[in-house]
């Protein structure tokens, strides 16, 4: 940004002093012939020389910046009652601070990184994928799409591997469960059923190693084609009360810059997740000044933890391009937020509640009681239940 603003100001500093010999010249050519007559002379030199020598001067000086004000067409308007004029030539070649607000492409997509092991959910995860691991009747992923589209996003990328066809299967129409269902009458449950299929447009790519979570959201750059996307993790639930993701599109939509989503933990638990040196903006808005993966707890700067929703712009892909193999040979998406953030403004929206990584048994289990007592069939009996659980394990 420097270098820009010292091209675009020695440009026009240049341009006026190449301008001050014609000055010096007809002004010495006045005495000799008639000021009007210099006048008309002057502007016809001026502009068959001087806009030239400028355009020759900037081409040289900076290529890239002169491509995009020939992109932007020079226009120099007039005003007509009061007379002023627009030099939006003059006004391209200045470049616009980061923080000044961008023309936004609305978020339309969303990448949904579905390939990990699920190695902390062993046996389980043998013959299926974690995100399929049912949170009561529903399987986890299916709750990360409704909350997608819940935010108007129904284009969305799931990143699945190798042994992972269930997935597909899942979102997928289901011709003879639902011909049976019909035939036996079962009709709310045939409406659940083609509501899956039809709730989204979802499409599908493989990755074919297991390089790291920058490494999967790579993958869906061709699906992005150059416009903002969400990123959702898939063992990262939201509860439906917390409208998490549609604060962040907020959020994109006001400053045009990437956004992460970001929770208060303890000291202890910060070294299992992405700690953000935060600045803050608003309330619950910073602007991340780093982020570092997985620190030590006594040298992370914050107790402020990325958590697995995001909305970025297209240049995360050249940060992870950018981003060098850490442990294990894995490309870190902390990583490449970090060297973005270091180019341009990237914020951190935070929330205090409503968050479960079923990744996590202890958490699943959570996810499943809280959602089970807010169940309208199974909740009454299931509160029950647990009261009278406690009192015989004497748990109160």
């Amino acid at each position: 940004l420097k270098d820009d603003y010292l091209t675009a100001y020695t440009l026009i500093g240049a341009s006026l002093l190449l301008g001050t010999p014609f000055f010096i010249f007809f002004g010495w050519l006045s005495d000799k012939i008639g000021r009007l007559k210099i006048i008309m002379a002057g502007c016809l030199l001026g502009a068959v020389t001087y806009f030239p020598l400028f355009n020759m001067l900037a081409e040289a000086a900076n290529p890239a910046l002169m491509k995009a004000t020939r992109e932007s067409p020079v226009v120099v308007r007039a005003d007509q009652t009061g007379g002023k004029c627009d030099f939006s030539y003059v006004a391209s070649l200045i470049p616009q601070h980061d923080d000044h607000k961008k023309e936004c492409v609305k978020v339309k997509k969303a990448v949904i990184p579905a390939a990990g092991l699920g190695t902390r959910f062993l046996p389980a995860t043998k013959a299926q994928p974690k995100v399929m691991l049912p949170v009561l009747d529903t399987p986890a992923l299916q709750y990360v799409v409704e909350e997608a589209v819940r935010s108007g996003i129904t284009d969305i990328l799931i990143i699945t591997g190798r042994g992972q066809r269930s997935i597909e299967d899942h979102f997928d129409r289901a011709i003879e469960l639902e011909n049976f269902l019909e035939a036996k009458g079962k009709l709310d449950e045939l409406k659940d059923i083609r509501a899956i299929a039809e709730m989204a447009s979802i499409h599908y790519v493989r990755q074919k190693e297991a390089l790291g979570l920058g490494h999967a959201v790579s993958v869906a750059e061709a699906f992005v084609a150059d416009e903002p996307f969400a990123v959702l993790l898939g063992d990262d639930l939201i509860h439906e009360s917390v409208p998490l993701l549609a604060d962040m599109v907020r959020v994109y939509e006001k400053y045009g810059r990437s956004v992460v989503a970001a929770l208060e933990v303890s000291r202890d638990e910060i070294g299992m997740y992405g700690c953000i040196e935060p600045e803050w903006v608003e309330e619950n808005l910073a602007r991340i000044v780093s982020i570092i993966e997985k620190p030590e707890p006594g040298e992370a700067p914050s107790t402020l933890a990325a958590i697995g929703r995001y909305v970025f712009t297209p240049e995360i892909f050249d940060a992870i391009r950018g981003t060098e193999p850490g442990r294990g040979g894995e490309i870190q998406l902390t990583d490449a937020i970090n060297q973005l953030a270091q180019e341009q403004a990237v914020y951190a929206q935070r929330f205090d509640h409503g968050r479960f990584d079923v990744g996590n048994l202890l958490d699943y289990l959570k996810a499943t009681v809280e959602l089970a007592l807010e169940r309208d069939d199974v909740g009454p009996p299931f509160r029950a239940y647990l009261s009278e659980l406690a009192v015989r394990e004497k748990l109160i």
